[in-house]
């Protein structure tokens, strides 16, 4: 999803915003490029880095994600108020905020 929201995003910025290493990000976006979800260009203004954009079947299979999200996230949140929800976030963003300390 964090490509949704950027015309393009720097290879090394993308694997630092998911926490995942350069060579997995790099092993994980051949293969989208592979299957033209993604597409990678060098930048012209600096050549050590790559922008990654979403094809336009990246766009469609994201849309479609999207809506199986919705739908999970209310499956799992059925009958808490929101409140419950609200507390339930904020408790699992202190999850991972603990868990990037690791």
């Amino acid at each position: 999803m964090q490509l949704r929201h950027e015309k393009g995003i720097y290879q090394s910025q993308l694997a630092k915003r998911l926490a995942v290493s350069a060579a997995t990000a790099t092993v994980t976006l051949r293969e989208l490029e592979n299957k033209e979800l993604i597409e990678r260009r060098g930048d012209a203004g600096n050549r050590r880095e790559v922008l990654v954009f979403l094809t336009p079947g990246g766009r469609a299979l994201q849309d479609s994600l999207l809506l199986v999200d919705r739908d999970i996230h209310i499956l799992a949140t059925e009958e808490m108020s929101a409140a419950e929800i609200t507390r339930l976030v904020r408790l699992l963003h202190r999850v991972v905020a603990n868990l990037d300390d690791i």
